[in-house]
Formats: structure tokens, C-alpha cells, sequence
């Protein structure tokens, strides 16, 4: 599942434009839906988000309680932490129902990685990249218990090799989660993988090369945000995605890939094979709830309380 955060500016005669040959786009019927909060919880609790009450019996508890072969099943990526709140609290351990990472929650540990390698560049105890590069495969440094859903030590080892190996994780929201799901599909080969974009700070002239440089304070750029070049990043790293989890034996030909935007009354869906139920299909009124319904039964799940319906095309 690739997502859109609301704040991205969709242009919506380029969305999705790189999988047109792959994908069927779908319309839908948001109702209500149409802001960030109410979109998720439709989307992976199957009930409308006006009925109230608290987003619980959701597709990722469902997941979790089937018979899995790994405890790291199911991934959620994301560049802020709306998603976070789905699956329990940060720290819970054995208490959360998925592996996840938000980039945002992760703004300490970017920064003490940052103040690492800044002090040792600055005092001249590594002079030149093939050292850095040497130097960071040996840093022993983990991300706080309290600012991720998993704080199982190889979760904790996976996400300091994202940022130390993964060529601008650390300044690019985007860039973390794209990286963060190609790794996750190489290395744990979950069943459930969803990748949340955001919205991106411009990138500064000049000084954003200086990753970790400390200028003074008479020499800092404002941080402004980037709602257009944040989809150009969408569009290119969801489809890098794709792209690499088809060279991978366990996806390749087995896989349901949705993707959707906050607020925009259209998905795309890209199956195995393009098959004529999908391309003559009559969609009518596809709602939120039907999409998640579609995924549970996917997944060979029940999820309790879901007022949606089977999208029977993308099952065929």
C-alpha cells in the first residue's frame, strides 16, 4: 500500500502516471473522508469515519492475529506518524501489531547521528568519504525504545543501517521511507508493506550539500515546505518501489499494489497481471471500506465491523 499525504500537491493529470501501464485506476466515493483522518481510518478499519469511536479492529490487528511465519509481518513506513496511532503506542513491544518507523518520531536519533559525524569530520578524525563510509559500518548507535513501534534490537540495527547507508535518508523524509520499504521487502520480506509519503522541506541552495555542517546562526536559511517537489518525489520513489519489489522472488507476480492520495476520489491498483476482469470491469461506487475489504480478503483475513464489499475484479 503506497500513500499520499494530504499535504502534497496533486497534480492530477501526472498521478500515477508512471504506472499506466501497469495499473488500473479506480474512482471512489469518499463521502466524508476527505481529509487525512478520517481517510486512514476508513481505509484500514472498513467503517465509516463518522460512526465514532476509536480506530480499533483495524486490517493490521487482523494480519496480526493470523498464524505468521515471522513477527516482523507487517510493515508500516511513513514519513510523519499519522499511522503511528493505528497500531498501539511507540515501545510497546510484544503490544505492537506491526513493524514501524516514522521519520518524524525519528528526529532525535537523525540528529545525534548528524552530531556524530559533524564532530568527527570538523576535528579532522575523518578527512574524506571512503572513511566516513568505513567509519559509519562501525557506528554503534540505535534509535530510542520510545520512538518506534517495534523496539525489537534488529528493528532498532535496521533503521541505523537506513540512515548511515542509504544516501540521503537523513534529510529527506521521502527518500527514508522509499529506502526503509526496498530494504524491508530485501531483508524481511513482509507481507504487508505500506509506505506513507509526506510533505518535504525545500532543499536549500548550496547549503543543503553541507549536511553536516553547523553554520551560524546570521547564516541559516529559513526551512520552507515543498507540497510540489514533494509529489515529483512521490511519483519517481513509489515507483521505485515497485520497480525493485519485482525483482524480488516473493513478490514478483504475487503482490496487490494500491495506491491512493489523501482526498483524492481515485486509486490505482496494479495486480499480478493485468487480467480482462480488471480492464472491463464496471467499478460503480467503490468506497474506502470496499478497499479494505478488498485487502482483508487479499490477505485471507476477516476484519470485524467493516461495512465494505469486496472489490470481486481485483480478486479474479
Amino acid at each position: 500500500v503506497i500513500l499520499y499525504d494530504q499535504g502534497i500537491t496533486i497534480e492530477r493529470n501526472q498521478l500515477w502516471q508512471r504506472f499506466r501501464d501497469v495499473g488500473v485506476r479506480v474512482p471512489l466515493a469518499l463521502g466524508d473522508a476527505t481529509t487525512t483522518k478520517p481517510f486512514l481510518h476508513e481505509l484500514f478499519t472498513g467503517k465509516p469515519a463518522g460512526a465514532g469511536g476509536p480506530m480499533t479492529n483495524t486490517l493490521f490487528d487482523a494480519v496480526g492475529k493470523t498464524p505468521r511465519p515471522s513477527q516482523h509481518d507487517i510493515w508500516v513506513i511513513e514519513a510523519d506518524d499519522a499511522l503511528a496511532g493505528l497500531c498501539g503506542r511507540a515501545g510497546a513491544e510484544s503490544l505492537a501489531c506491526v513493524t514501524g518507523m516514522s521519520y518524524s518520531r525519528l528526529r532525535d536519533f537523525r540528529e545525534k547521528i548528524s552530531d556524530v559525524i559533524y564532530n568527527r569530520t570538523s576535528t579532522g578524525q575523518i578527512t574524506g568519504p571512503t572513511e566516513l563510509a568505513d567509519y559509519l559500518r562501525t557506528l554503534e548507535i540505535m534509535p530510542a525504545s520510545s520512538s518506534v513501534l517495534d523496539s525489537d534490537p534488529r528493528v532498532q540495527a535496521f533503521i541505523r543501517d537506513i540512515f548511515v547507508g542509504g544516501a540521503g535518508t537523513l534529510v529527506i523524509n521521502n527518500t527514508f521511507v522509499e529506502w526503509s520499504a526496498i530494504q524491508a521487502m530485501k531483508r524481511a520480506q513482509p507481507h504487508v508493506v505500506v509506505a506513507r509519503f509526506g510533505v518535504r522541506y525545500k532543499m536549500k541552495p548550496f547549503s543543503s550539500l553541507l549536511l553536516f555542517s553547523k553554520p551560524r546562526a546570521a547564516d541559516k536559511i529559513p526551512w520552507m515546505l515543498d507540497p510540489w517537489g514533494s509529489f515529483v518525489d512521490a511519483e519517481l520513489l513509489s515507483y521505485y518501489i515497485w520497480l525493485k519489489s519485482q525483482e524480488l522472488i516473493p513478490y514478483r507476480d504475487r503482490t496487490l499494489y494500491v495506491l491512493l492520495a489523501d482526498g483524492v476520489e481515485e486509486m490505482l491498483v496494479a495486480g499480478p497481471a493485468k487480467s480482462g476482469a480488471i480492464q472491463n470491469a464496471s467499478w460503480g461506487k467503490v468506497t474506502l471500506p470496499d478497499v479494505a475489504a478488498t485487502m482483508a480478503e487479499w490477505m485471507g483475513v476477516s476484519l470485524p465491523g467493516s461495512q465494505g464489499k469486496a472489490i470481486s475484479p481485483l480478486l479474479s
